[in-house]
């Protein structure tokens, strides 16, 4: 099984591009700009090949992930190796807050459905945020609950 934060080699962005694309991205544009500014350098960015696996059903969820190009597919796999795509994910689209937020492992496998970048930010940070904005963690809570 592929350990997520052996193979996450991460890159950062300058927060400017970074701040910039995520003032679109939900839950994260209802942060006020400062707190934008601020997370966008705690992102990370990683590109994939199409077909690659970004994580794996069963693994540590260890951060919340947001496609900036390409799509994503998470999905699952039956026992007899058939592939269901639950869900397919676009550029904006965060996915897999909710494992990040009960702390267990991811649903589904998620692979890139043609070359992707995805950027991603640790757990840990992104309680952070929560904790320090009770607008941010309303909106969190209502884009779980929608």
């Amino acid at each position: 099984m592929i350990n997520v934060k052996e193979v996450f080699t991460l890159r950062l962005q300058p927060y400017g591009t970074m701040k910039t694309f995520l003032s679109t991205v939900e839950p994260f544009k209802h942060l006020p700009a400062e707190d934008q500014k601020e997370i966008a350098a705690l992102f990370r960015e990683r590109h994939y090949a199409k077909g690659e696996a970004i994580f794996h059903e069963g693994e540590s969820c260890g951060f919340i992930w947001v496609v900036k190009t390409g799509r994503v597919h998470l999905m699952w796999f039956s026992e007899n190796g058939k592939a269901y795509i639950t869900c397919v994910m676009v550029p904006g689209e965060a996915f897999y807050c909710l494992p990040a937020l009960d702390q267990r492992p991811y649903p589904a496998d998620a692979v890139a459905a043609e070359e992707s970048t995805v950027i991603a930010i640790s757990i840990k940070q992104f309680q952070k945020m929560l904790s320090q904005s009770s607008n941010f963690m309303q909106k969190v809570l209502y884009l779980f609950c929608s």
